[in-house]
């Protein structure tokens, strides 16, 4: 027992020598995910000024109260004053500006209206419209109220407020938090498989896997050896980047942090072995493009659907796949304070079932 034990943190300890050897390969694996979620959070930060096409149709915009409801909502910092509609449009449909707006002058100054042009593939201008459409009709519903009462009429509000909205999160989400999830599930699971598929390659390239029938080791230790390196750098990792969230997006996890990072444990030994899976293709390019394939395309559908309104056949197939649930998982820990228990069983359900998978086809190759 102790000469297999031994055998077993030999073979661990010659996968981290070969992974720390490459220094350039050492340095992305450590250092990849972090500089990325860093540099993510700089330029969304220092992102606060749209390019924004201006027409004022000759009106001074100082003295209409419409500007002043676009300037409440809009930094005009990098605002360009355009000379007709037509250059105004076309600065939108060229992405030379993300919104376009056109002043219409009225018979007064206080009648002026304003034409907001925005390009519906972007979704920063879709939200900005959304608030700006909200602070519109706030902006109507007010100065009505307040004329009417001026002039004896009391409003009956409960007409204007028979549906409201309230968030279930314990404090606010802004923009810049909302993705977080999905930027550490991306990060992580990248650096992981692709690291993985390099190591596993070296052992294809250099016939270390077909020998295991000629040496005394056993496959599933051999499979073993390769998990705790890269489970160690995962765990590292991710546990960095969630100090990176509380630091640099400001996020109040409303689950103990520590609690959070063992629970990622979980997702992140169902990343290493799905990538251990993929990695015993014989090339490496079938490799690669199934470990994108595995996070590009259900970080895709988590932004542009809901899955739990897909076809069940859908949502087997991406619970399947680590990084849908992780994202879940983890936004209900940090914003809502709720861990989602029965994620658990399925992250299990992954480590087990991926691994013997891998175990069966490595056994069967060194068999042939």
């Amino acid at each position: 027992m102790f000469r297999k034990t031994k055998q077993f943190f030999k073979l661990v300890k010659y996968e981290t020598i070969r992974i720390t050897r490459n220094k350039i390969v050492l340095a992305m694996l450590l250092l990849f995910s972090i500089a990325l979620l860093l540099v993510l959070s700089f330029v969304q930060e220092s992102t606060t000024k749209y390019p924004i096409a201006i027409f004022t149709d000759g009106l001074n915009l100082e003295q209409t109260a419409v500007a002043e409801l676009i300037e409440d909502n809009l930094s005009l910092g990098n605002a360009i004053y355009v000379d007709s509609k037509e250059e105004g449009i076309k600065m939108v449909e060229s992405s030379s500006a993300c919104f376009f707006i056109c002043f219409v002058a009225g018979e007064e100054k206080d009648e002026a209206t304003v034409v907001f042009y925005y390009d519906q593939v972007s979704n920063i201008s879709r939200s900005v419209v959304n608030k700006l459409s909200n602070d519109k009709n706030q902006y109507a519903y007010e100065t009505l109220v307040n004329f009417l009462k001026k002039v004896g009429v009391t409003l009956n509000e409960t007409y204007f407020e028979m549906v409201s909205f309230k968030g279930v999160n314990k404090r606010d989400v802004s923009i810049k938090q909302m993705p977080f999830a999905t930027e550490v599930g991306c990060c992580a699971s990248i650096i992981l498989m692709l690291g993985l598929a390099y190591s596993l390659a070296r052992d294809n390239e250099t016939q270390i896997s077909k020998n295991l029938a000629y040496i005394p080791v056993r496959v599933d230790r051999y499979l073993t050896s390769k998990v705790v390196p890269y489970f160690v750098l995962g765990m590292m990792e991710i546990s960095v980047m969630y100090l990176i969230g509380k630091w640099a997006f400001d996020i109040q996890y409303q689950t103990s942090l520590g609690i959070i990072i063992l629970l990622s444990s979980l997702f992140i030994m169902a990343v290493i072995m799905l990538g251990i899976l993929f990695s015993l293709f014989k090339s490496q390019t079938s490799t690669i493009f199934f470990d994108m394939l595995v996070v590009l395309v259900p970080i895709f559908l988590s932004l542009l659907v809901f899955v739990e309104a897909c076809p069940l056949y859908v949502q087997i197939i991406l619970y399947a796949l680590p990084i849908i649930p992780f994202i879940k998982f983890l936004n209900c820990m940090m914003f809502n304070g709720v861990i989602l228990w029965w994620v658990v069983p399925i992250f299990i359900a992954q480590i087990v079932l991926y691994y013997l998978i891998a175990l069966i086809i490595m056994k069967k190759r060194v068999q042939d």
